[in-house]
Parts: structure tokens; C-alpha cells; sequence
């Protein structure tokens, strides 16, 4: 098997860091690219995610909701708007994902691989990854076992087997 271009999954997981190591070894005996692909979080954020994120500086704080006028033609009495809390929730959950894919990079980074990139997108982490290998012409993908899912993703099924299921490349689950 060459391996050219390898798609690895990383959700910051203990698991997902396992699959990384993997991914740059085999990386670096073949002098593959390799595509680092992340989905963002989706749902209710983990406590203390949007305060992490902005001690991080992972969300615009100079875009905190406007001061309004205090009039009622525009419907607003000085008050946030409704969609600034989401706002700030989508910025924190964007700042994450893309703070743990820039983290899986520079560890590849760091142990040679000349080219990586990343991808960071919303959806179903399975769909996001098929796309990513898709996209990428993916020789093999590589993803943990289990990574921060939910309850809802035991009951459903997990992303590594709905990621083998698809059947778009050969892809390696590292336990």
C-alpha cells in the first residue's frame, strides 16, 4: 500500500491523541501529507468552555454586543441582543476546534512532517471527517476508538464506525 495523503480525526481526546501519533509515524515513514480534520462541537458547551475561550483570547471581545440605543424603534432597550449569547457560544466552540487542530499540526509539525494542514468545519463529526477524506483523496484515515462523544453518540453509534461504515478509504481506529 502507498500511502500519499493521510486524513487523521482529532477531538483533543486522549484517544484522538493516541491516533494522532499514529497517523505522524506512518506519515513520516511514507512522506505522506497528512490533513488534520476537526468537527466542532455541537449542543450545549462543557462548563466554562466560553470563559476558557476568551481568557484564551478565542473570541472577539471587541465584538461584544453593541451598546443600543435606548429607543424603541428598532425593537431594543439597551439590552444585548438575543443572538450575541449564541454568537459568543459559536466563537468559543470555533476558537476550541480550531486551538485543538493548530495544536494536532504543530505536533506533526514538530516531528517533521513537512506538509500538514488542517480542516475545521461544523456538522456531524462523521460527515465532516468522509468529507475531509473525500476532499482530500484520502489513502487512509486514522481516528481513536472514543473520544469526547455523548451519551446519545453510544446510543446511536459511535464516529469510528459510522467513519468505517462509509467505506471511502481504508481507515485505521486506534484504540
Amino acid at each position: 500500500m502507498i500511502l500519499n495523503k493521510i486524513v487523521v480525526a482529532t477531538d483533543g481526546s486522549t484517544n484522538a491523541a493516541r491516533a494522532l501519533d499514529v497517523a505522524i509515524d506512518l506519515a513520516k515513514r511514507y512522506d505522506a501529507n497528512l490533513t488534520v480534520v476537526h468537527a466542532v462541537i455541537s449542543g450545549e458547551l462543557p462548563s466554562g468552555m466560553v470563559d476558557w475561550a476568551r481568557a484564551e483570547h478565542l473570541v472577539d471581545e471587541q465584538t461584544r454586543a453593541p451598546a443600543a440605543p435606548q429607543t424603541l424603534e428598532d425593537g431594543r432597550l439597551g439590552t444585548p441582543t438575543p443572538d450575541y449569547g449564541v454568537r459568543v457560544a459559536y466563537e468559543a466552540r470555533e476558537g476550541v476546534a480550531r486551538a485543538v487542530a493548530d495544536h494536532a499540526k504543530s505536533r506533526a509539525q514538530s516531528a517533521g512532517i513537512r506538509n500538514v494542514h488542517t480542516i475545521v468545519d461544523d456538522g456531524d463529526p462523521a460527515q465532516v471527517i468522509g468529507n475531509a477524506i473525500t476532499q482530500e483523496a484520502a489513502d487512509l484515515a486514522v481516528i481513536g476508538t472514543r473520544g469526547h462523544g455523548t451519551l446519545k453518540g453510544l446510543l446511536v453509534g459511535s464516529v469510528s464506525h459510522k467513519l468505517v461504515g462509509m467505506h471511502l478509504c481504508p481507515t485505521l481506529v486506534v484504540p
